[in-house]
């Protein structure tokens, strides 16, 4: 692996970091939408004595577009949660071998959310599916989401998973040298 691929490895990390910092921006006023709705819907019951029908489902709304457009953002900053206790216990390359399998196995788990999240994506289109709130949402919207986010999310996995790969081969090249 050479230094071109290094740095069109490095450059596609750098071009998918960006938009999941981006996406992580939209998840951060997520939250706050969130924790206003409920604020509000709190306030309207306990207080008023008066529900509002479509706070739960802004809310569930809400919180997955929070969620999902968070995932690579997390795996981008290293935030997930892996247990480095053991992990940091192994030699060197062994630990550099069972990264890349994690890797390997994101993936494929990343893949299959992609194509789960489309497959609803497609019912909720084909079937013209609405909520059964008053709002009637179609529920493709809150769908595209949960599509961009694991599509992101199976990306940064594939450029951390190939950044890890290219500091293998360096540092393997670097040792027979």
């Amino acid at each position: 692996m050479g230094r071109v691929a290094v740095g069109t490895i490095e450059r596609m990390t750098g071009w998918i970091g960006r938009v999941a910092d981006w996406l992580a921006e939209i998840s951060v006023v997520s939250l706050l939408v969130l924790t206003a709705i409920v604020t509000i819907g709190v306030t309207m019951r306990y207080v008023f004595n008066n529900a509002l029908t479509w706070a739960d489902e802004v809310a569930s709304y809400s919180l997955l577009a929070m969620v999902f457009f968070g995932l690579a953002h997390t795996l981008h900053a290293d935030a997930h949660i892996r247990i480095d206790f053991f992990l940091n216990r192994f030699p060197r390359p062994a630990r550099d071998l069972t990264t890349l399998v994690a890797y390997a196995i994101g993936i494929l788990f990343a893949a299959f959310l992609i194509l789960a999240c489309w497959a609803r994506f497609e019912n909720f289109w084909v079937r013209h599916t609405t909520s059964f709130t008053d709002l009637r949402t179609p529920l493709y919207l809150p769908a595209i989401p949960l599509l961009i986010g694991s599509a992101m999310f199976f990306l940064m996995m594939l450029a951390k998973a190939l950044q890890h790969l290219a500091g293998m081969v360096l540092r393997a090249r670097s040792r027979a040298a």
